[in-house]
């Protein structure tokens, strides 16, 4: 293993912006490249922002910084994005919806949504029953998937064999089988219907249900779907390298001056426009 002082991570992307095999395995044991590698790239090419990465956010706090002492570096990174389940995180992060769409997926696969049956388990509540049917368990599975609540999300949906079939000791295994019968565009319906039964079982707990359940979910159908018709048309992935603009400034031509003006709204109200003659 060799080590330079001044290595970058862009020394460590090859040419088609994946990691380069060779400098990871030159540079990095075998247990920090395999890390490295469970790291997803971006095909944008965003500029470099620094970023703390124990944080949802990305910003330092001191309760982020007490468990990654509590829990230590490398086990830490596993907890979050790798381990045996890198291929679940690299699935939740490439599903192609907004990020709160991940998010929420990512919650759930973490068993981080605040399910009866999770605030029992971590011994905030004394009974788990789901208050909705007495049935059971509230598990994030049951809330979301098996509920009479949402059962009409369900019914109504080409998904409810899979969702009925498909495993229920968690929400990471039934996602993992899920992603396993259906292509992409069908995972990220299924997990846009999963999040609006989420957001409506919240919307009956906190005593503010919504009027009509099917216009609801719609709505977060058509904000996934939306959303990614928007960054397939915005986000489209340039050779790497550099960036190709879609516009590029003409000069004018001889004896002319040509006028480039912007207008931006600003926050608190008001409006500002620039100018450049050229």
């Amino acid at each position: 293993m060799e080590s330079a002082a001044d290595l970058r991570v862009a020394d460590l992307i090859d040419t088609n912006g994946e990691w380069d095999e060779l400098a990871l395995t030159t540079h990095f044991v075998e247990e920090d490249a395999r890390l490295i590698r469970e790291i997803p790239l971006s095909k944008r090419q965003p500029e470099d922002v620094m970023y703390w990465w124990p944080a949802t956010n990305g910003v330092y706090s001191t309760k982020s910084g007490y468990w990654m002492g509590r829990l230590g570096h490398i086990r830490g990174w596993q907890d979050r994005f790798g381990g045996d389940n890198g291929d679940i995180w690299r699935a939740i992060w490439n599903l192609g919806g907004p990020p709160k769409l991940h998010h929420f997926v990512w919650r759930a696969c973490t068993g981080a949504l605040a399910t009866r049956g999770r605030l029992m388990d971590r011994h905030i509540i004394e009974d788990g029953t789901c208050p909705h049917c007495n049935a059971g368990k509230e598990t994030i599975v049951h809330t979301i998937f098996r509920c009479p609540l949402v059962k009409s999300i369900w019914e109504s949906s080409p998904f409810l064999c899979y969702v009925a079939e498909g495993p229920g000791e968690s929400f990471m295994a039934l996602f993992a089988w899920l992603r396993s019968k259906l292509d992409a565009n069908g995972l990220l319906e299924v997990m846009a219907l999963a999040w609006g039964a989420w957001s409506y079982r919240n919307s009956v707990v906190h005593l503010e249900p919504w009027q009509n359940i099917d216009v609801g979910v719609a709505g977060f159908q058509r904000l996934v779907m939306d959303y990614r018709t928007y960054a397939n048309a915005v986000h489209r992935s340039p050779p790497f390298g550099g960036v190709i603009s879609r516009a590029s400034w003409i000069p004018p031509g001889v004896g002319r001056f040509k006028l480039n003006t912007d207008v931006a709204m600003l926050e608190e109200g008001s409006v500002g426009m620039g100018a450049v003659v050229r």
